[in-house]
């Protein structure tokens, strides 16, 4: 027989499901209520803090951090949206109509499941994944049936022609003077005009207007003097070579006898109208039917264009249009992906003259995105006022289907919404979807000829299976894409570009969908459903493959975490720590510490808080303070949960949750919040020395209470039961490779357990056979009095340190040891030892 001790250095290695021979020796067997800290030990949690109350409902729970000063919360549900700044002040919310519509989801659906929160500064987008994203019915009017004649340029002994429903006017330069230089003008083979300046808006004129009424002579017999017949005029205006009867007389006495010819004006062409300006004519039908139109000159058409609804380049096109013109730029004519249109804008807003032409969208298609089925917009404004309302997304501007297609996700249910590379980001099905570059609310491509570096991203998954997309984690500035089966990473050989990105798959790993990702660091942590429960893994890059890959962390504790339904994970790397709530068990927090020192791991500690008669329906974390949204007694609340070191001490709050503090009168009447309950509930004052001292409570009824004293300083909260139950002790033998071997052989007849505490208050240590579970077992309690100390002044809080003796008499098998308390005082346990005659009859060697 020898006398063994087995020390525990700490108790802060949370609980172990494992069998206790192959836990580690500061594993336990449960720990509620006690937070596992490496720099203070086994230490009562924080007591949790009431912000304000809240509506009593299913709501989805975010936080709105602009920056410091402007942090608000939000709860979201079909009902409407509700915001309350951190100090618990509601605020007001003004709504445009149709958001009920949008907010509408299928009853009883888990809230996170139906809202994605966003938050930009001071715009908070709010996605609900049930509503199926659609296009604007509104279109871009088509310009149809009409036609521009564009006069490029003139040259002498050339000839345009304009063909408009069968019917032609042309128009021509010849016959040179050999005097002036100057050519003559001709119309429909006549000639109307000699020795003319050359003008593209004469062109365009005699082409639209026809010819004026006119005579000419021509000589009927050819003499030597006259020998080319040479056409003499005579009429007003401005073609004319014999302007009087005189001269006429003095040319017919001398060139012998002419024929008089009298040619009546042409009007140009019936039932349309033209419109001219400078050398452009603008033809429509005037009852807007449809026409046949030609053009053509002598010069094989170089010297005019004619504009429709579509042409061959964009240089073809007039520098004079009527402002809102829309044609086609074909480009080549074997595809239609380079092919886009243009609109004509004026310089002075007329409606018809010099401008520019600039791209534009297809006509007959969607202006784009129906505000009404995409993300939403809370706006926090200058003024403070709150205002939530439909996005303005930008407009298609350019190109047709095949040249700028829709966004990817229209007709589709958004999953998820982020920002990452300065980009909007959405997950529906088998895609990631991007925004422009630095324009957050624009899905279209800048210009439907090229594809540039800031245009959207639409990507689906690289993968051969099918990829359901749900989540994403940022991972050392990398996004790391979640689907139901795979993770994907995004990658760009250089600057992130629609035109090199590509979403590959980096892992294998299942995925409960909605229940979150949290990114802590060079890490993330998601879960997945195993049988009815909740297994969460540790995603990171390898030091040793540099490959990404996923550790479960659950592996231990397999069975902890029910899930059945509804599930909800968020944590945080300013504590170290990951929350999972879960709604088969409302009212459990389930907490794991961690902390990681380079590529060693020295802590992974699983526990719980408990808070009795509470449903958790939300919680999200600020930096060290966990937020919860709760319902008690019929009322929801906000509460925060400090989660971060400290050290334990007189100066802390008491433990008790929900604390309140009532001021004014000795009196022993005192109303209280209905929704606290009075079996739990411990009544404080605080006296001249700032010790808190119990005050019995005689009666309770409903929201009324009946103290055995009057006091004039009041605090009121719900008690929480601290509990830890030790792991079965094992004697332990190191292999040659350092690792410890738990001994099971021979017989380890406990004796005691020493325990040493820091700073705390009241507690029990219960002892009773593991087989038993209906046995009392012995209690030993500790008052947090040492007699001989300043504990045992009257007036001084009870709390101490040192080290406290429990006779266990029991085999190492046979013993269940707990540590209780629900005192107001906190407790904190260091280290404990193990004592006891071990015998065997073998010797291991």
């Amino acid at each position: 027989m020898t006398l063994l001790s087995k020390a525990l250095s700490s108790l802060t290695g949370g609980v172990s499901q494992q069998s206790p021979s192959l836990r580690l020796y500061n594993q336990c067997e449960e720990q509620e209520n006690f937070r596992s800290s490496l720099v203070n030990g086994l230490q009562s949690r924080r007591p949790l803090e009431l912000i304000n109350e809240a509506p009593a409902g299913d709501y989805a729970f975010y936080p709105i951090d602009r920056d410091e000063d402007g942090k608000y919360n939000l709860l979201i549900n079909s009902t409407g949206v509700k915001v309350y700044s951190v100090e618990g002040d509601a605020q007001t919310v003004a709504v445009d109509g149709g958001l009920d519509a949008y907010l509408n989801a299928p009853a009883g659906q888990d809230p996170y499941q139906s809202y994605k929160v966003l938050t930009l500064a001071d715009h908070t987008f709010i996605l609900n994944t049930n509503t199926t994203v659609r296009l604007l019915s509104q279109t871009y009017t088509p310009w149809k049936n009409q036609a521009l004649v564009f006069i490029k340029q003139v040259q002498a002994s050339t000839t345009w022609s304009l063909t408009i429903n069968g019917q032609t006017v042309s128009v021509g330069y010849g016959g040179v003077n050999n005097e002036s230089g100057l050519p003559h003008l001709y119309v429909n083979s006549i000639l109307v005009q000699q020795n003319v300046n050359m003008s593209t808006s004469d062109i365009a004129t005699r082409l639209s207007g026809g010819s004026p009424a006119h005579t000419y002579y021509v000589q009927t017999t050819d003499t030597a003097y006259n020998s080319d017949k040479t056409y003499y005029f005579l009429f007003s205006g401005s073609y004319r070579e014999i302007t009087t009867a005189a001269m006429w007389a003095t040319y017919k006495e001398k060139n012998n006898v002419y024929e008089r010819v009298d040619i009546a004006a042409t009007s140009g062409f019936s039932g349309f109208t033209i419109t001219q300006s400078a050398s452009t004519l603008w033809i429509r039908k005037n009852d807007g039917g449809a026409f046949s139109i030609g053009l053509s000159d002598t010069r094989s058409d170089t010297c005019s264009y004619l504009v429709t609804s579509k042409v061959q380049q964009f240089s073809d096109l007039p520098t004079v249009a009527p402002d809102g013109y829309i044609c086609r730029v074909v480009g080549s004519i074997a595809s239609n992906a380079d092919d886009y249109y243009v609109m004509f804008v004026t310089n002075s807003g007329t409606s018809f003259g010099k401008g520019v032409w600039e791209e534009c969208a297809e006509p007959g298609s969607s202006f784009g995105l129906d505000p009404a089925t995409m993300p939403w917009k809370l706006v926090h404004k200058a003024d403070g006022t709150w205002q939530i309302s439909k996005v303005a997304w930008k407009e298609k501007l350019t190109g047709d289907l095949d040249s700028s297609p829709n966004p990817s996700f229209v007709d589709k249910k958004l999953r998820n919404i982020f920002l990452f590379a300065n980009r909007l980001c959405f997950l529906t099905e088998d895609l990631l979807c991007m925004s422009a570059a630095a324009d957050y609310e624009n899905f279209w491509n800048e210009t439907a000829t090229t594809l540039t570096d800031a245009d959207p991203i639409f990507i689906s998954a690289s993968t051969d299976s099918v990829a359901d997309l749900y989540d994403f984690g940022i991972q050392d500035d990398e996004l790391i894409v979640f689907g139901s089966h795979d993770q994907f990473k995004l990658s760009s050989p250089d600057v992130l570009s629609p035109k090199t990105c590509a979403l590959n798959s980096v892992a294998s790993n299942a995925y409960a969908r909605n229940t979150g990702v949290v990114s802590a660091g060079s890490r993330l942590y998601f879960g997945h459903k195993k049988g009815n429960y909740y297994s969460v893994c540790e995603f990171g890059t390898s030091a040793y493959t540099g490959s990404k890959e996923a550790t479960v962390i659950t592996s231990h504790v397999p069975n902890y975490i029910p899930f059945l339904d509804r599930l909800h994970v968020c944590g945080t790397e300013n504590a170290n720590a990951l929350t999972v709530v879960s709604d088969s068990t409302p009212d459990v927090l389930y907490i794991y510490q961690y902390y990681i020192a380079g590529t060693n791991k020295l802590q992974a500690a699983w526990h719980k808080y408990t808070f009795k008669n509470t449903q958790i329906k939300g919680a999200f974390y600020r930096e060290n303070l966990l937020w919860l949204f709760m319902i008690k007694g019929g009322t929801g609340f906000i509460t925060t949960l400090d989660m971060s070191e400290y050290m334990q001490g007189l100066d802390n709050r008491p433990c008790l949750d929900l604390l309140t503090d009532y001021e004014g009168e000795a009196t022993a009447e005192y109303d209280i919040p209905a929704w606290y309950d009075t079996s739990n509930i411990m009544a404080l004052t605080r006296l001249a020395s700032g010790v808190l001292q119990i005050v019995e409570i005689k009666e309770a009824n409903g929201s009324h209470i009946t103290l055995a004293k009057a006091v004039d300083n009041l605090l009121i909260g719900e008690k929480y039961n601290r509990r830890y139950l030790f792991s079965t002790p094992y004697i332990t033998q190191k292999d040659r490779s350092g690792s410890e071997k738990a001994i099971t052989t021979g017989r380890w007849q406990l004796q005691t357990l020493t325990l040493s505490y820091d700073d705390s208050g009241p507690f029990t240590v219960t002892v009773k056979p593991s087989y038993d579970d209906n046995a009392e077992g012995y209690q030993y309690q500790f008052s947090g009095i040492r007699v001989g100390t300043q504990t045992a002044i009257i007036g001084r809080t009870s709390i101490d340190s040192g080290e406290m003796s429990i006779p266990i008499r029991m085999r190492n098998t046979e013993a269940r040891v707990q540590i209780d308390s629900d005192s107001h005082l906190p407790q904190a346990f260091i280290s404990a030892s193990w004592q006891g005659n071990y015998i065997t009859k073998v010797r291991q060697i």
